[in-house]
């Protein structure tokens, strides 16, 4: 099926432009078509898709304190440090720097919100302000 296919060129081209047309070309179908069997298929346009895809792996890469936010927004395919924090914070509630300092060793990220794993196994939600101090509840 194209879809299998296509899935698979987006992830190895993400950190490239994917246009609608370069999509459906690599698809074998019209752009018009393109764009409505994706979406019937996955329920999101191609442009959603992509950028979540993007977001999915710049939140795996964070992981690597080496890499900066900046480098990951290239590897990842945005234009800039600034459109990965406006697009990541959109779609996560943080920013890429909070969710890299509460996503280490001692929290996890569960259904978009950061939670702190006391030592004796209990688990609390971190709470982000709008000024991205955190405080345990």
């Amino acid at each position: 099926m194209y879809l299998a296919r296509l899935v698979q060129f987006i992830e190895e081209h993400l950190p490239e432009r994917l246009s609608i047309p370069d999509l459906a070309l690599e698809a074998g179908i019209s752009p018009f078509h393109f764009v409505r069997l994706f979406k019937q298929a996955t329920g999101l346009t191609p442009h959603q898709y992509v950028v979540s895809r993007r977001v999915e792996r710049a939140r795996q890469l964070l992981a690597d304190e080496v890499l900066s936010i900046a480098a990951i927004a290239l590897d990842t395919g945005f234009a800039s440090q600034s459109h990965l924090t406006e697009v990541f914070r959109r779609q996560t509630g943080v920013t890429p720097a909070v969710y890299r300092s509460c996503c280490g060793e001692q929290h996890e990220w569960n259904e978009g919100r950061a939670v702190t794993v006391m030592e004796r196994g209990t688990v609390g939600p971190i709470r982000v302000s709008r000024t991205r101090q955190m405080t345990g509840s």
